[in-house]
């Protein structure tokens, strides 16, 4: 079964490069957004396995739907162990993957540039647009 992925990005362009790159085999892109409200709407709305988030969306900041994305899994987390095993087995039913999807940082810079910023946020990890492929996805999706 294919990954089902999100492509978050402020580049029309760079979204349409990906999509072709990536879709079809091991990824099928589901969607793409072009700002972090977007994004937030489409993943609940698409529930994908992964979401690529530009780090730099214009004046909005990768970091900042990375934690959002995270506060809203820990609150779902808290719900589900308040509503008992039970409920938690049908919160995970109906998302992308147990806790939510995987966010995978994507930026034209340097993973170095954001070492400290990367830290600090709940991602799966990150990749240079360059590394972009199939098979880096799948690597760290499973890694997780």
């Amino acid at each position: 079964m294919a990954v089902r992925c999100l492509i978050v990005d402020d580049s029309s362009r760079f979204i349409a490069a990906a999509r072709g790159l990536l879709d079809g085999g091991a990824v099928s892109v589901v969607g793409a957004a072009t700002t972090a409200d977007d994004a937030l709407q489409k993943i609940d709305e698409l529930r994908p396995d992964v979401v690529l988030l530009d780090i730099d969306l214009g004046p909005e900041s990768g970091f900042e739907v990375a934690r959002r994305l995270g506060e809203r899994v820990e609150s779902e987390r808290a719900g589900s162990e308040r509503a008992g095993s039970e409920g938690a087995e049908s919160e995970r039913a109906g998302s992308g993957g147990a806790g939510g999807p995987r966010v995978i940082l994507i930026s034209a810079r340097a993973r170095a540039d954001y070492e400290d910023l990367i830290a600090a946020v709940p991602v799966a990890g990150f990749l240079g647009k360059l590394e972009l492929s199939p098979a880096a996805i799948i690597e760290m999706v499973s890694s997780c």
